[in-house]
């Protein structure tokens, strides 16, 4: 099973005549997860939709009529008449230089025309005729067909045969990860990093017809909700847990409304970087291994988010850095040896808070660089 990281070093190492056909569950953000990868390295992305596709002309475009030219070997013009062509659909690349990737999202649930039109284009990287630009990546997705989740088709085995398949399955990092950069409201986040088996539905043999049940979609949809409304957070939840059980289930919307009770007054990475007192102090002194590990994963997604007030702002810096010296030497040992690792890890990603902190703390610099040395803290 393929995590998010694995796939990057996986198209990396892949020719783009190529195509890649990658098999998960709904909503485990397949499309998302590539989107962000491919743009980030100057790729246009087209997502094409098989499964909604009407019939051919979604994906081919619409005929059309021209004038074709006859000539002699002389160059007269000998004859005229009108041929009819195909207008390629909107998304088409024009710009032969232009680095794309179609995406074909729902493989598997195309109509057999669709599925002519992506053997054309899977095989010979042409459509009615057309050539792909030589950059062009062609990359797949299909729900599992031995799931019985899902009304799917077989794949001409013609079909499948050219493409390079992978089952794939970011893992929960990777989504708390993507949930930050979306601006995924924290509840959510700090729900799942402590109770990560609701982030997915169960196996469909372990699943009830008719029940709802989570997915990393649809926690995206719980976000929004309590985004646009905080106030049902509030006081009496009874019509927020009214809501979220049409969209998550039952059994994960209590849980989800028994950790906000929970949470109360909670601690959070602003009430520590930028408010830690006795309180918080001992608030952090009682957390559990799994709350203090989460909390670390928090603060490294906030760090990177304030990067620019930590750039500009030497005397907030300061005090974040205290702070934040005052956090590592309130949790355990394997705690603080997990959130250097942390730091380690962003900076081989050429984040550039981790210079920041150690630079403005010698404190914190100190102990990474024990810890990168392997003593004891």
């Amino acid at each position: 099973m393929a995590s998010i990281k694995e796939v990057v070093s996986i198209i990396d190492g892949t020719p783009c005549d190529q195509a890649l056909l990658l098999k998960g569950i709904h909503g485990v953000g397949k499309s998302e997860s590539i989107k962000k990868y491919m743009e980030d390295r100057g790729y246009r992305m087209v997502t094409l939709f098989l499964g909604q596709a009407a019939d051919a002309g979604d994906i081919i475009g619409l005929p059309t009529r021209t004038e074709k030219v006859v000539k002699d070997d002389k160059g007269n013009i000998v004859d005229t008449f009108q041929i009819t062509d195909f207008a390629p659909p909107k998304w088409w690349p024009t710009d032969m230089s232009e680095k794309v990737v179609i995406f074909l999202d729902e493989i598997n649930r195309g109509k057999p025309e669709i599925m002519q039109c992506v053997m054309d284009m899977v095989l010979n990287r042409k459509l009615s005729g057309r050539e792909l630009p030589k950059e062009t990546r062609i990359i797949a997705a299909m729900n599992p067909i031995d799931d019985g989740y899902y009304q799917v088709e077989e794949l001409d085995p013609a079909l499948l045969d050219r493409f390079n398949v992978y089952d794939f399955r970011p893992t929960v990092d990777e989504w708390l990860e993507w949930a930050n950069d979306c601006k995924v409201n924290p509840i959510v986040t700090t729900f799942i990093g402590k109770y990560n088996d609701h982030l997915d539905p169960p196996n469909s043999k372990d699943a009830k017809s008719g029940e709802v049940y989570p997915s990393r979609r649809s926690w995206k949809r719980v976000s929004d909700i309590i985004n646009t409304n905080p106030k049902l957070t509030e006081g009496n939840r009874k019509g927020l847990l009214n809501i979220l059980i049409g969209v998550i289930g039952t059994r994960s919307a209590t849980a989800l409304d028994k950790h906000i009770r929970e949470m109360g007054s909670g601690l959070t990475v602003k009430l520590i970087l930028e408010d830690w007192d006795e309180k918080v102090e001992e608030k952090v002194k009682t957390m559990q291994i799994q709350e203090a590990i989460h909390m670390n994963t928090q603060i490294t997604y906030w760090l990177d988010e304030k990067i620019d007030k930590l750039k500009k702002n030497k005397e907030y810096t300061t005090k974040i850095c205290k702070n934040l010296e005052y956090y590592v030497s309130a949790i355990n040992v394997e705690c603080q040896a997990g959130f250097f690792g942390m730091i380690a890890e962003a900076t081989t990603k050429n984040k550039e808070w981790p210079r920041i902190v150690v630079v403005s703390n010698k404190n914190i610099g100190t102990k990474f660089m024990e810890t990168l040395r392997g003593k004891k803290q």
